[in-house]
């Protein structure tokens, strides 16, 4: 993935339920059964040749995801972030501490799954960037026998989501063939790589239900422009878009969408003076319309954020009270409050003393979402007076303006972790606080923060005080989409951390 077409900040600080599959022509005329039908049926997923199918070296998108059938997380999550046991049998909290069980469970090669391969994972995990990040708190983890304890830094009531990095078997991932390239590692998901690499086959020692398939080709795919072609052709019988670089590629067929953990935002450079004022905050978060600009910017690819947690994670939606469309009536009262009563002749609002409320708005003119939803932004807040000025720079540009702090406001996307940690957003000196300031303006919430990450409070509390303080204004979190022909049949629960459960259902 290009980081550099990524919108603002991916931080590094971010599936499918089917009753049945059709059957296939011949084998029914032949009085084939269905479900032997659906075993014979063919479906086609894209690959890279020149990629690895190693979950911790693959560049790829789509050999990574591809990676979800060679290899079992200990948990994996649901498309609303609750977790799926895999090949964790359980899951215990105690404080710092948290002891995960393993399944009696066994690789491909019918060896047993152990705490020290997953001990093993981890270490390979915590070192790769889609990873590291959200296992940045963890101090240690040791492993007796199919028992893996890992002690963090924080008490994290929500750790457990961040267990889902592929298991592969210990050592595994050194082992090479008689010509000294190195082979794929052994895994415990539900299929296992052929070995000219052109086919998937049917994992017969998987720990669960096996998969209705048994065997799927693979179609080389060595670049985005052939991804895209097979993609919009139907070459492929699946395709999943992240839409993370503004655009997403199309394929005919059905959809499905998938809930991702990726805030879109305005951030506040919040030394500025008007700005600090909370009530401008409030006036500019109540004009904005997040549903026209999910469904317009994004191409309904997004969903109105009405907190600053995804309003798909369970624990947070009765507690997250953002209005999604616009409320101008809110907004003109806060900015009357505090004197901002006059408008010049250009529809913008000012106080007595002759301040407007003018400001520029930094966005990362690469991404195409971003362009059209700063002009949607621009376009609501002048409805109470408020003028924008869009400051369209190149990614690098972007990126080294927000360094500087030289911004009034800014959009960007970032990635939570899937433990929902916020600190790196509105925290000062989080990797992605670019307007925080490390004052007293900020230090209620900063204590919030902390006492949640030492079990003094609760993920309610943040909400509260994210929403009281808004020293960021969300707007939408973005979903991904995926693409599947007819030979998938009613495609109805999927995730990110899953995208094939279907392959079972």
């Amino acid at each position: 993935m290009n980081a550099r077409k990524i919108v603002a900040l991916l931080l590094a600080v971010l599936l499918f339920c089917m009753t049945g599959c059709k059957n296939d022509p011949g084998s029914a005329q032949n009085g084939t059964n269905s479900e032997n039908a659906t075993a014979n049926t063919v479906i086609t997923l894209l690959y890279c040749s020149n990629d690895t199918f190693n979950p911790y070296t693959v560049k790829t998108k789509i050999n990574f995801e591809l990676c979800q059938l060679l290899f079992d997380p200990l948990i994996s999550l649901d498309n609303n972030f609750s977790p799926i046991y895999k090949l964790a049998q359980s899951a215990v909290q105690n404080g710092n501490t948290w002891t995960v069980t393993i399944k009696n469970a066994v690789f491909s090669d019918n060896s047993s799954i152990k705490g020290d391969d997953v001990v093993y994972s981890f270490n390979l995990a915590k070192n790769h960037s889609n990873f590291r990040s959200a296992l940045k708190d963890v101090k240690s983890v040791t492993a007796d026998g199919n028992t893996v304890t890992f002690t963090l830094n924080i008490n994290d009531p929500y750790f457990i989501n961040l267990l889902n990095f592929p298991i592969i078997k210990s050592g595994s991932d050194n082992i090479r063939n008689e010509d000294s390239v190195l082979l794929t590692p052994i895994g415990a998901g539900r299929y296992i790589l052929d070995e000219n690499q052109t086919s998937l086959i049917k994992n017969d020692k998987y720990y669960d239900k096996l998969p209705k398939y048994n065997s799927i080709a693979l179609l080389n795919a060595p670049n985005s422009e052939s991804v895209s072609h097979y993609a919009s052709v139907g070459a492929t019988d699946f395709y999943y878009s992240n839409a993370t670089e503004g655009q997403i590629f199309r394929m005919d067929g059905k959809k499905f969408s998938i809930n991702q953990n990726r805030l879109c935002y305005l951030g506040i450079n919040m030394s500025n003076p008007i700005l600090s004022n909370v009530k401008v905050r409030y006036a500019i978060s109540a004009a904005l319309n997040r549903s026209n600009i999910a469904s317009t910017a994004f191409y309904g690819n997004a969903v109105a954020a009405n907190g600053p947690f995804s309003p798909f994670f369970k624990e947070t939606e009765s507690y997250q009270t953002i209005e999604s469309s616009d409320n101008n009536k809110i907004a003109i009262e806060n900015l009357e409050q505090i004197g901002y009563n006059i408008i010049d002749n250009g529809g913008t609002r000012k106080n007595i003393h002759g301040t407007p409320l003018s400001f520029s708005l930094l966005i990362n003119k690469e991404n195409s979402s971003h362009a059209l939803a700063a002009e949607l932004i621009k376009a609501q807040l002048s409805n109470v007076g408020i003028k924008i000025n869009i400051t369209a720079l190149n990614y690098n540009d972007y990126v080294a303006a927000l360094n500087k702090k030289s911004f009034v406001l800014y959009l960007a996307e970032v990635k939570l972790n899937n433990n929902f940690d916020i600190s790196p957003l509105v925290v000062a000196g989080g990797s992605c606080a670019y307007g925080i300031a490390d004052d007293e303006s900020n230090k209620s919430l900063t204590d919030i923060v902390n006492k949640y990450k030492s079990g003094q409070a609760v993920i309610t509390d943040v909400i509260t005080s994210v929403g009281s303080q808004m020293p960021i204004i969300p707007i939408c979190y973005c979903s991904g989409m995926i693409f599947y022909s007819e030979k998938i049949d009613r495609l109805n629960n999927a995730s990110a951390d899953d995208l094939y459960m279907f392959i079972q259902n």
